[in-house]
């Protein structure tokens, strides 16, 4: 299973971006990319959000990929990111799968709303 890191990288490689190139479009420095690459450190939410929208690529693509782990935000308040081990069911799966994709989705309504009222102010 490839980690977060592992896919911010291949996706980065994709885009051909350097790793100076993306940490400077997220504000960090290139010694901290590179962390987040080798999994020395656990990106934030916030982080891993802003690494899809600059990489263009959906949020999805970037968390791991497995059976039995699926990655979960406790509350809107709260930074931590974490791991959910075994769903316990398919079911259980499919609600956490579908609650990931309805956030990346308004997480791109609101991206619109703000490119539309950006617009209109020119």
């Amino acid at each position: 299973m490839e980690t977060i890191g592992q896919r911010i990288a291949k996706n980065r490689h994709n885009k051909r971006w350097t790793q100076d190139k993306l940490a400077s479009e997220l504000g960090i420095t290139q010694s901290i990319l590179s962390d987040i690459e080798n999994d020395k450190v656990s990106p934030r939410w916030e982080t891993i959000t802003a690494i899809s929208d600059k990489l263009d690529v959906p949020v999805l693509a970037l968390l791991p990929n497995s059976d039995s782990n699926i990655l979960y935000q406790p509350s809107m308040n709260d930074n931590s990111v974490g791991f959910i081990n075994h769903y316990g069911s398919d079911q259980n799966k499919q609600l956490w799968e579908a609650l990931l994709q309805a956030k990346e989705d308004l997480i791109q309504t609101q991206k619109i709303l703000i490119e539309t009222l950006r617009q209109k102010q020119q």
